[in-house]
């Protein structure tokens, strides 16, 4: 009996070190054709439309705490320029202004290569917004996340998918109708990540499924379709962002891919970004988030610590706001210089009258 449970326990052993062994050899395989992928994406370009569409209800800003009160969709254009380690993105559409409480028109550059840069454009608005940043993180949100999955999920400032981090479960599913392998990766007890990988073209990411809890928080599906080189790209892809408590989305992105080109080599200066005066840039690449202000030379203007409290317009014309001021500070008494003339007016006017009153009596 002792000798069948020895026996037993070796095979458990020797059939999960196969098991693990598979595993292994599927990550590996998985890392092999993401690093060829990598060296394919390293100058290209890609262009897509997206349809944003919030239900009834939703919070759209967290400066904004208003639901919506009915269902709206807005779409944008967005561009994605890559060479090498240098990533452009660019959008252009309407997004939700606090300060109007309306969807405005909105512009959005972002720009990474080693430290990275964005600027945000309402065009209807007077000041724009500017950041400096180390980190895609800092300059993306997370419905940026899809198209950097789909073209390069390993790259460093890209997918930045690190593939030890997660586990190959066993087996092969069918998700959308591709077969896919399933990795996973827990944050914690709480939340989880787990990518469907397309088994038979390239481990494509085909599926994103992010966990909160019980429950399902982010979802994104991917299509795609190949060049004539045999380079697949994303045709389309549609990311859901759920409810906190799991009843419905909050947002619903469609994307549809437009243009893709695996040869388009970007200029240098594609990499810039030429802030306009005026713009107000947070560096968050510093201990205390210094802000700058754009001005008329196009030089940064380091701001002081009560700058901070002042407008832009101020900051940039100091002598035309005091000027400013002190003629509304004139303004302000010469009117009370006129309202206490006409107030001594009327009583002079009351007291001749109450003095024939009596002298006529």
């Amino acid at each position: 009996m002792m000798h069948r449970r020895r026996s037993f326990i070796i095979l458990l052993i020797l059939a999960s070190s196969r098991a693990w062994a598979v595993d292994q050899t599927d990550q590996s395989a998985v890392k092999q054709l993401w690093k060829v992928r990598d060296a394919a994406m390293r100058h290209c370009l890609l262009e897509w439309s997206e349809e944003h569409t919030y239900p009834q209800g939703t919070v759209m800003s967290p400066r904004d705490l208003e639901p919506i009160s009915q269902d709206q969709s807005v779409e944008f254009k967005k561009r994605l320029v890559v060479r090498d380690g240098f990533f452009r993105i660019e959008g252009k559409g309407k997004a939700r202004d606090y300060r109007t409480k309306g969807m405005d028109p909105f512009q959005f550059t972002a720009v990474l290569k080693g430290t990275g840069s964005s600027f945000h454009d309402y065009p209807e608005q007077k000041n724009n917004l500017g950041y400096y940043t180390s980190s895609s993180r800092d300059l993306l949100d997370a419905s940026y996340r899809p198209v950097m999955l789909a073209i390069n999920p390993i790259g460093q400032d890209f997918g930045r998918v690190n593939i030890d981090e997660y586990s190959v479960e066993p087996g092969i599913r069918s998700i959308n109708e591709r077969p896919c392998l399933k990795l996973k990766r827990a944050d914690s007890q709480a939340n989880a990540e787990t990518l469907y990988l397309d088994h038979e073209r390239g481990f494509l990411v085909i599926r994103v499924v992010t966990e909160n809890g019980s429950h399902v928080s982010r979802q994104t599906d991917f299509t795609y379709v190949a060049n004539e080189a045999g380079i697949w790209h994303p045709a389309t892809w549609q990311l859901k962002i759920m409810k906190p408590a799991g009843d419905g989305y909050s947002l619903l992105i469609s994307a549809k891919v437009k243009r893709f080109d695996a040869k388009y080599v970007a200029s240098l200066e594609d990499f810039e970004i030429k802030f306009p005066t005026g713009t107000l840039i947070h560096d968050l690449r510093t201990k205390d988030k210094n802000r700058i202000v754009i001005d008329h030379s196009g030089n940064e203007k380091l701001l002081t610590l009560r700058e901070h409290r002042l407008p832009v317009d101020e900051i940039l014309h100091p002598k035309r706001q005091e000027a400013t001021r002190s003629q509304r500070r004139a303004w302000f008494v010469g009117l009370n210089v006129c309202i206490l003339i006409f107030i001594l007016v009327i009583m002079f006017r009351n007291r001749s009258k109450v003095s024939r009153d009596l002298s006529s009596s």
